[in-house]
């Protein structure tokens, strides 16, 4: 030790040694030559190895990558540094870019990242504007507040919110978001003060996540976009006791949708945008279309007539998924950028993979959306910001989007597994029997037996699809002292059990086919 240096302290416990003891050591190696690190990841994992393979690159692979909190603090990339970064100096793109980074790093089930997403949050919310708007991306530290193209978007503070509801559900962390629900009242006003009651529609000052096209006043993207944020808000101030102003949320949810179906809906899809002199838009714009499916805002026979629109699209041979039907020139594009227009986009393809899961088409999901995408992403690893018509990879490489769109599609609908504030839903799409276990997410399921330990706090309400229908199942719960269900229940006819019970650490859930 260094003349004058302090002593040092050891926080370790004395240990009393006599003769004879012994002591054993336990290991786990596990041979890896993939491209995420395998120690984290639990021996009891049973998954098909190309989806966890696929799970893990997309996050280690490319969103782990696109930190750059080392030297910014708190912010991402959209690209891997190769050793430049793409759109340098640009970080923290919440337009959608870091909501699917943090959503990629949350499904990690690694407690670092998980805060490494909650930081790239922080960060963003910490400069939100006194009207509440969320600033579209940094350039180094300097937030600001359009995007690229000089156009004002919806997507900042729509994805912003989304990535702090996303935290708080994924981590069960709902103290912090306590914390937060100031700066996202405040985000979602920013928003909702542009509702206009006479059209029961949001009146959008650009577009919501592709930034180069003119998408202005009353426009089909927000729109659909806004019912579903809408009643995700409103279920957290259920949850927070706010229950008055959840009812406020959810009824102009219910108005949007309504003012979608009256003013923007065509016959077989919804227009582009309407003016406020009546005027109309319209370039059949599939991200737009997929997201009313995906939320709701359809009903069946829309949703087949959009969907049938889709796959009829002349841009539909190569990857998910295309902009539109029709070509946005350079007199649609801010500054004439149309590099956008005849391209597909790993965020459209995140719609239309919750498109196919609402409409029950697990084939096109399949074999159109998850599978070529989780192909390339095994072989390459790195993929590219876009693919053309043909399916050619184009654009800035090493990009984000792509590979946590896998990983999100895989999460969220091939597995099904929807952990929210007082909800969890199990309901895959196309995975029969698994034991997903990622951190504080374990689930093991199959048709005569379900057995989950989820994070949270307190009571939630449970929604366990793909059982028996009309069948005697038990429910038994280890842990948790709140509120215990009934031991016996009954599916309903679409094989769906519901019950109320705990979630938390230490707590286990099992429902379990009961035989005659």
């Amino acid at each position: 030790m260094a003349a004058g240096a302090p002593p040092r302290r050891s926080t370790a416990a004395p240990v009393d040694v006599h003769a004879g003891d012994r002591w054993s050591v336990h290991s786990r190696i596990t041979p890896n030559d993939f491209d995420f690190p395998a120690a984290t990841v639990p021996a009891d994992v049973d998954l098909p190895f190309d989806d966890l393979r696929a799970l893990l690159t997309g996050v280690y692979g490319t969103a782990v990558g696109v930190l750059d909190t080392y030297a910014l603090p708190g912010e991402a990339s959209p690209t891997l540094a190769a050793p430049a970064r793409g759109y340098d100096p640009g970080r923290n793109f919440y337009d959608p870019d870091t909501f699917m980074i943090d959503s990629a790093l949350l499904y990690s089930g690694d407690p670092y990242l998980e805060r490494q997403a909650r930081e790239t949050i922080e960060k963003s919310g910490a400069a939100i504007r006194p009207d509440g708007q969320i600033p579209h991306h940094f350039n180094g530290t300097d937030p600001t507040y359009v995007a690229i193209s000089g156009a004002t978007q919806t997507g900042p503070n729509i994805f912003w919110i989304s990535a702090a509801l996303r935290y708080a559900e994924t981590t069960g962390d709902v103290s912090w978001l306590r914390g937060q629900m100031p700066t996202i009242e405040r985000a979602m006003n920013f928003l909702t003060d542009r509702y206009d009651p006479w059209v029961q529609l949001v009146s959008a000052p650009g577009p919501l996540w592709i930034d180069v096209f003119v998408r202005e006043n009353y426009t089909s993207d927000t729109n659909a976009y806004m019912v579903h944020l809408l009643r995700q808000v409103a279920d957290v101030e259920d949850q927070l006791s706010e229950s008055a102003l959840g009812a406020r949320r959810r009824a102009m949810a219910a108005d949007v949708a309504q003012g979608m179906n009256e003013h923007l809906w065509a016959g077989d899809h919804y227009i582009t945008q309407l003016n406020p002199d009546g005027t109309t838009r319209d370039f059949v714009d599939y991200d737009a279309n997929l997201l009313a499916v995906a939320f709701g805002v359809t009903s069946p026979d829309q949703a087949t007539k959009v969907l049938a629109r889709v796959d009829g699209g002349t841009c539909g041979s190569g990857r998910p998924t295309s902009v539109s039907e029709r070509y946005y020139g350079p007199a649609d594009t801010y500054g004439g950028n149309t590099g956008d227009s005849a391209t597909a986009m790993a965020r459209i393809g995140w719609a239309d993979g919750l498109a196919r899961r609402a409409a029950g088409d697990r084939a096109a999901f399949t074999t159109k959306i998850l599978q070529p995408l989780q192909s390339d992403l095994l072989e390459h690893t790195f993929l590219t910001e876009r693919y053309d018509c043909a399916g050619n990879p184009i654009r800035t490489p090493y990009y984000h989007e792509y590979p946590e769109v896998v990983a999100m599609l895989l999460r969220e609908v091939a597995y099904g597994i929807d952990v929210g504030l007082g909800t969890v839903d199990i309901d895959p799409f196309t995975r029969e029997r698994f034991r997903y276990h990622l951190g504080s997410v374990d689930v093991a399921y199959s048709r005569d037996r379900v057995v989950m330990r989820l994070p949270g706090t307190g009571q939630s309400a449970y929604a366990v699809h793909g059982l028996d229908p009309n069948a005697s199942y038990r429910v038994a719960v280890r842990g948790g002292d709140r509120h215990r269900p009934s031991p016996h229940l009954r599916t309903d006819a679409a094989g769906v059990a519901r019950f109320g019970a705990p979630v938390g650490p230490g707590v286990q859930v099992e429902v379990e086919r009961q035989q005659h």
